[in-house]
């Protein structure tokens, strides 16, 4: 059984800019939800009191940090109601984190698709960063949801960076699907899917593309989202340990060798020359190793069942699915 909490309403919108005359769209937004993440507001420290046009919410804000090509910081900010008991957990240039209860809201802001070697590490380092935070975040028993502008339509887009992000939300995180195909409209009038909500796997909730509130490229979605925790069993006399005796080492295999197909490999390392006290070096061969690991973790748990054990008798039974116990049969 499943405890229920209340639902919170998360409004997004990526403004791209024009901050000044957007403030009654944005207020607009505020009423709607909760919480309203913002990007790219593309607004140096000096100049975020635009942005703070209420005094009954909580504003948390990321200057813009740089205005380089690809914009790889356009700044972000996250608006709470008054009625959200909120604290921050960090900020980034590419993301930033609140907590409400046992909810984390990550905003985030990816960089855009220029295909050089300066933004492709760039892109690399704001994923890695990322990675590592999410993880912090599992660590601490904590739910989550990721929502923003991730630059990639990651239902279509096979690109490395498409499967990059894919590899870092995979096995903790699952996409909310959206009621519309697309939330980005180009000069020319084509469309892209490059605005998501992802969120771990206790939280379920529905996503609304906004199609009447577009006053920029962006369209604003809407989540609603609901924590379900599974209620812990009083006073269990069983417990799991996993049986490699009845390991199914064919499907471990499949699933290691695809897993660790998706891991780009830091070839810059493997040259003689690598300072390997610098900070950068460090980060990459920590998140490789994590890697490695989350593939050989990702195997075990689809091929290796667990044995159920009794506290006192120590008599254990093999738990099985239905469809080994058919074939066995």
């Amino acid at each position: 059984m499943n405890e229920q909490h209340a639902s919170t309403k998360i409004v997004s919108w990526n403004l791209n800019g024009g901050v000044s005359h957007r403030i009654p769209l944005i207020e607009e937004l505020c009423r709607r939800g909760n919480i309203l993440c913002i990007q790219e507001h593309l607004l140096a420290s000096g100049s975020l009191s635009l942005l703070k046009f209420s005094d009954n919410h909580t504003f948390y804000f990321v200057p813009v940090k740089s205005r380089q090509r690809g914009r790889p910081s356009g700044g972000l900010e996250i608006v709470c109601s008054s009625a959200v008991d909120s604290e921050s957990l960090r900020t980034a240039e590419n993301f930033m984190v609140i907590r409400t209860g046992n909810l984390v809201i990550v905003n985030v802001y990816l960089l855009t698709n220029y295909s050089d070697e300066e933004s492709d590490n760039r892109f690399s380092k704001a994923v890695r960063a990322l990675a590592k935070c999410l993880k912090t975040i599992m660590l601490s028993k904590l739910e989550c949801v990721i929502i923003g502008d991730y630059n990639y339509d990651l239902a279509d887009d096979s690109s490395p960076r498409s499967q990059l992000i894919l590899s870092t939300l995979e096995n903790w995180y699952r996409m909310l699907p959206k009621d519309n195909d697309f939330t980005f409209v180009h000069t020319n009038g084509s469309v892209s899917n490059i605005d998501h909500v992802a969120c771990t796997l206790n939280v379920s909730g529905t996503v609304s593309v906004l199609m009447g509130s577009q006053s920029a490229d962006h369209i604003p979605i809407e989540a609603c989202v609901n924590v379900c925790i599974p209620k812990e069993k009083s006073s269990s006399q069983w417990y799991e340990i996993k049986d490699w005796l009845k390991a199914d080492f064919l499907l471990y295999q499949t699933v290691l060798d695809k897993t660790l197909q998706r891991i780009k490999v830091p070839y810059n390392l493997l040259q003689a020359n690598v300072q390997r006290n610098i900070q950068e070096t460090k980060i990459q061969v920590n998140s490789f190793c994590a890697e490695i690991t989350h593939a050989l973790l990702t195997a075990e748990k689809a091929a290796i069942p667990f044995r159920k054990i009794h506290k006192h008798t120590k008599i254990w039974v093999l738990k099985r699915s239905r469809a080994s116990e058919s074939v066995s049969r």
